[in-house]
């Protein structure tokens, strides 16, 4: 459950930073990890 509340946070903080384009940035990473641990 760590995991999930630590990605929430990522997307809380990418938000903050980068605004709209930054939640793309965050799926684009989220996606890529998802491929990666398959």
């Amino acid at each position: 459950m760590d995991e999930q509340r630590q990605s929430q946070n990522l997307r809380i903080i990418t938000g903050i930073e980068f605004g709209q384009q930054g939640h793309f940035e965050y799926l684009r990473r989220t996606s890529y990890c998802s491929q990666k641990s398959q």
